[in-house]
């Protein structure tokens, strides 16, 4: 009896064990509601009020509210400059992976020391990578200060009204809107601002708005970058675009291209999204036979009870046989 107790007080004791690590421990969550910043698995930070509720992390900030999945998440901290800390302590040194990576997210965020400090890295573990060259020339246009416009130069043309941009949208086909504000202006801002070829005062005609620090991008920054895209999009060839052709070799100041091997996979999410864009544009593949100007040839008429041909087939089991013993005079 006393045997069979102590088990039982043995086996409750194992179930009382309390959890150490908790998932909000994991991603830094605070019990309370605290201000801080929302670093995502897809290299943005949010920054606002941050609290979960259940298996959702609610992100207040002036402008309005964020709903995250934790799944979305990849850790919260007080600020960008923990964050670098706490994601460079989980990366691996010497990798000169890791570090290109860990450069490109702190020229994402403006922390240009230390995007200095990673890319110094990078090339100390493998100074022959081609991404190296890349990201020196956006560190050293982040760090120069911008060139300011020379006058008696040509008038930019006038923006597109709201009421344009809306219009845009509404005749876009089903999900390009999405795939653009997702997938494609990301892709694009940080590859091209980030060089400084097509940021809001450079010297191509192709002119992105930058997406504000730690904030979503609004409605009307990418309806304006959105149709700035489309100006570049040849609806009639969509794959000799020159979205593509200028992304796909070297262009401006650049002697790489923008989309080289190593961003095969955004290249062809660009190519895609452009021949979705365009589909509707396309003629369909089945060609129409041209309209003759010859009159059509008409099958004679017959009177009825006129005598027909006799018809002698070819094959004994010719189903005509049948029709015209069965259905042929009346």
């Amino acid at each position: 009896m006393f045997g069979n107790f102590w088990r039982f007080l043995a086996a409750a004791a194992i179930f009382a064990v309390p959890v150490t690590v908790t998932g909000a421990e994991q991603l830094g969550l605070s019990p309370v509601p605290e201000h801080g910043v929302v670093l995502l698995r897809n290299g943005q930070a949010i920054e606002g009020k941050i609290t979960r509720v259940g298996e959702l992390i609610y992100v207040t900030f002036p402008n309005g509210e964020i709903r995250l999945k934790l799944s979305e998440v990849e850790f919260c901290c007080r600020d960008l400059e923990e964050g670098y800390r706490r994601k460079r302590a989980a990366m691996q040194l010497g990798n000169v992976r890791d570090h290109l990576a860990m450069t490109q997210w702190c020229l994402m965020h403006e922390l240009l020391d230390h995007a200095s400090a990673e890319l110094s890295d990078a090339t100390a573990a493998d100074a022959t990578h081609p991404m190296i060259g890349v990201l020196g020339r956006r560190l050293k246009m982040a760090t120069q200060p911008p060139s300011k416009p020379t006058r008696g130069a040509e008038p930019a043309e006038p923006s597109p009204s709201f009421e344009e941009l809306d219009r845009l949208v509404r005749r876009m086909p089903p999900g390009t809107v999405e795939t653009f504000t997702n997938t494609i202006q990301p892709m694009l801002v940080n590859n091209c601002t980030s060089a400084g070829c097509h940021g809001p005062q450079p010297a191509s005609e192709f002119r992105l708005l930058r997406i504000p620090k730690n904030r979503p991008p609004s409605r009307r920054t990418t309806q304006r970058n959105l149709h700035a895209t489309l100006q570049w999009v040849d609806r009639r060839k969509p794959d000799d675009s020159k979205l593509l052709t200028a992304t796909a070799g070297p262009h401006e100041t650049a002697d790489t291209p923008v989309f080289g091997r190593h961003q095969a996979a955004q290249y062809q999410r660009l190519l895609d999204w452009i021949r979705q864009v365009t589909e509707q544009d396309q003629p369909c593949a089945t060609a129409v036979a041209p309209k003759s100007s010859e009159p059509p040839i008409l099958a004679p008429s017959v009177k009825r009870g006129a005598q027909i041909e006799q018809f002698t087939p070819a094959d004994p089991f010719d189903p005509e046989i049948f029709n015209r013993r069965y259905f042929g005079e009346k």
